[in-house]
Formats: C-alpha cells, sequence, structure tokens
C-alpha cells in the first residue's frame, strides 16, 4: 500500500523551476464522405505534429474525424488543458463560413441544407471559447482551411466565400491559411515534389528558428506566403487576428532565457517511500553500478519527455524506473503496449524517445502493467509528464535541465532493489 502525503507546493521561478505545459491538438481531415475529399491535409497535420513534437509540445494526433469523433477530441483535449499552459489547436481540412460564422467540418458531414451543415460541423468560436474557460497563458489557432469549395457544384452558396473574419480573446491567437476570398495553395505546379501545401510547409520552416516570438513566426509566415503564391500568379496573404501579450515561442532563445510561465504556479506533489512503488511494472534500465535511483512517469507522445529522455541518457550509475503513462491520446496508449510488448523495452522506449524510431510490433501482448501504472499514476495525482521521483520520496514534475536531476540524485539514499 502507497503511503501517500500530499503537500501543496509553491513553484517560484528561484525555486525548482515549473514549466508551462504546451499542448497540441492536430487534427487532419482528407477522406470526406459526402462532399469533394482533400488530398494532403492528412499529410500536413503529420509534418504540423513533427514540427510541434520537436518544439516541445505533447501532441494529440487525429486524422480523418466524423463529427462525434471530432467532438470529442475536443472535448478531451480542453479538459487536458490547465492554466498557464500554451496550447496549439491545428485544423487541416474543409471549413465554411455560414452567416457570420466559420465550422470546421468533419468527414461526414451531409451534403444538405444550411442548417445541416451548422448541425454537423463544429464552429471555430466553440472551439476557442471552451478552451478560454481553462485559462492557458496562450491559445493559438492555425486553420488551414481555405481549399476548394467542398459544395461546388452541388447548387449551394455554403462554402464560397472562404473563412469571415475572427475575434479572439485576450490570449488568443488565430491563423487562417488564406484571407477572405482566397483559396489556399495545395501546390505551386503540377511538378512540385512537397506533399504539404503552401501554408504548412511555410510554417513548420518557420517554426524551427530560436528565439523568435509566435507572433513574429506568424507574420513571417504570412510575408513568405504571400511571396511564393504571388510567384506562381496567385493571391494568397493568410489573416492573422492576434489578442496576445507577450512574448511566446516555439523554441526559445538559444541563450537559455526561459519560456513566459506563469509567476507563481500551485502544484500538487506526492511524497512516497520509494521502495512502495510497483517497480516490476517500469521499463529497467541499469547503467554503470545502478547505485542511484529515480523512477519517472511519461507518456511516449510527450514533447518534454522526449527532451528529458536526452538529459537522462546522460547518467551513468543509476538504475532508471519508466512507467509508461499514456494520458494523452489513444496513440500514446497503442505506443505505450507495442513497448511493453517489445523484445527489449528499454531499447523500444529509448529508439522512440531519443531516436524517433516508432515501436513496432502490434502490442498485444499482456498489458496489464501499462494499465496498473495508469492506475498507480492516478492514485499519486500524476496530471502531467514527465514527473520524477527519487529515492528519498522527493519529486519533480516537468523536465529539467540534468544538472538538478544530478543534484537531487546525490542527495537522495538510494534503497536496496
Amino acid at each position: 500500500m502507497l503511503r501517500l502525503t500530499a503537500l501543496f507546493v509553491l513553484l517560484l521561478a528561484a525555486a525548482w523551476p515549473a514549466v508551462a505545459a504546451k499542448r497540441a491538438l492536430v487534427i487532419g481531415n482528407d477522406s470526406y464522405r459526402h462532399v469533394t475529399p482533400l488530398t494532403n491535409a492528412r499529410a500536413d497535420a503529420r509534418s504540423m505534429q513533427r514540427a510541434l513534437d520537436a518544439a516541445g509540445y505533447a501532441v494529440s494526433l487525429h486524422e480523418d474525424l466524423g463529427q462525434n469523433a471530432l467532438k470529442d477530441a475536443l472535448r478531451v483535449f480542453k479538459n487536458q488543458v490547465q492554466g498557464g499552459d500554451q496550447v496549439v489547436v491545428y485544423f487541416s481540412g474543409h471549413g465554411v463560413q455560414v452567416g457570420a460564422t466559420n465550422y470546421l467540418l468533419p468527414v461526414d458531414v451531409r451534403d444538405q441544407e444550411e442548417d445541416q451543415v451548422k448541425d454537423d460541423s463544429m464552429p471555430l468560436w466553440k472551439v476557442l471559447a471552451d478552451l478560454n474557460e481553462r485559462k492557458p497563458a496562450l491559445t493559438l489557432a492555425i486553420i488551414d482551411a481555405c481549399r476548394n469549395n467542398p459544395f461546388e457544384g452541388k447548387g449551394k452558396t455554403l462554402g464560397g466565400k472562404g473563412l469571415a473574419a475572427t475575434s479572439a480573446a485576450t490570449g488568443q491567437m488565430v491563423i487562417y491559411a488564406a484571407g477572405a476570398d482566397q483559396k489556399a495553395l495545395d501546390r505551386l505546379s503540377k511538378d512540385d515534389p512537397v506533399r504539404n501545401g503552401l501554408f504548412t510547409r511555410v510554417l513548420v520552416r518557420e517554426m524551427e528558428t530560436p528565439g523568435v516570438p509566435v507572433d513574429r513566426v506568424l507574420k513571417n509566415v504570412r510575408k513568405e506566403v504571400a511571396r511564393l503564391a504571388r510567384s506562381v500568379g496567385h493571391e494568397q496573404v493568410p489573416a492573422i487576428y492576434d489578442q496576445v501579450e507577450g512574448d511566446f515561442y516555439f523554441r526559445p532563445p538559444a541563450d537559455g532565457k526561459p519560456e513566459p510561465v506563469q509567476p507563481v504556479v500551485v502544484q500538487q506533489f506526492t511524497a512516497i517511500k520509494f521502495a512502495d512503488l510497483p517497480l516490476a511494472l517500469a521499463v529497467k534500465q541499469v547503467r554503470g553500478d545502478g547505485k542511484r535511483v529515480l523512477a519517472t512517469f511519461e507518456d511516449p507522445n510527450c514533447g518534454y519527455c522526449k527532451k528529458m529522455a536526452r538529459e537522462i541518457a546522460k547518467l551513468d550509475n543509476v538504475t532508471i524506473y519508466t512507467f509508461l503513462y499514456p494520458i494523452l491520446s489513444p496513440d500514446s496508449l497503442e505506443k505505450s503496449n507495442q513497448i511493453w510488448c517489445a523484445a527489449d523495452k528499454a531499447k523500444a522506449w529509448n529508439d522512440w524517445m531519443i531516436d524517433g524510431k516508432a515501436p513496432g510490433g502490434k502490442g498485444d501482448c499482456d498489458t496489464t502493467a501499462v494499465k496498473k501504472s495508469v492506475e498507480t499514476g492516478r492514485k499519486l495525482a500524476i496530471n502531467g509528464t514527465p514527473t520524477i521521483f527519487f529515492a528519498d520520496g522527493g519529486s519533480i514534475p516537468g523536465a529539467v535541465p540534468l544538472a538538478q536531476i544530478e543534484q537531487k540524485l546525490t542527495q537522495a539514499h538510494s534503497p536496496a532493489r
């Protein structure tokens, strides 16, 4: 039985630093059933997933969502967002204006009247309003939905004018791939070898530069997209709506300036007796003499977990217990099961987290350990990943520099393994 002592700790900048969670929901819809299908929305979504993952976001990727699945994905994501988080929602697919409202279309939207389209689809304003209730520090909505009219040739006036101008609440920023009455280019020419649409290919490239605030990244994207579109005789100027104060970054400055977070955060820790952790449920790695010990709870799709994995790989004379804690998306559970079922669990974990080599196999062995790891994490009130536990019962939420992990390992006493 775990002996738990709940401690409420104020995390100040001078103490163990809190890292604001960076969360992203990425959706790519190609396979529309009743209206014109698309060809590269899924490819755009996958490229955005990789770019956001590399920038430290915990990304939930979904493809070809029907109306119920779209609502479910948005609801689950909303419930994961915490106050002070930095949030990105990326939608690639069909979007239409009905009246003064913009709607994101699921793949099973029906080709009928305006009221039917409104019933089947998700209004953008609701996505923004729901997220605003969670009080994130930043919400960025990226809408790559200004392609061809999905109702063209159907005798309807729907979808013919692009997306309407929108309003953003304080702390929110919205960018459309194209302005009013403009079509977003999927290709620059018929021989264009790039699988991504013009807007997304430029965006993922601009996101790679460290130290550039998000608002400046988007303005750079707008300028470059407009330039490239005009080079082939097309008018496409992404529209930006910005109500964000302060600077936020996809990638922080190279000089180590911290990413902006809430100056004071209330965080619940759980002090434990390390030996009471069900270590048999964890992926175990022993390096050197293995005398020092730590345990981590990690989601395989957590960007910060991947950053920390690269840091922890530098540790020596340590035993590491990694509890697979898939809480971000259904894909997280699938990857966790695949890793647990691998012949060499530690290798499969490191291959994915450090080298980006996806785990193989079907994950169809006995995965009770993964389920029990999730149950254990919930008992410990772990609401985010990574979370690190040390031999003295102390813990750290979030990814921290290697020097701080070394310091805590030195302070802690190693229990018998």
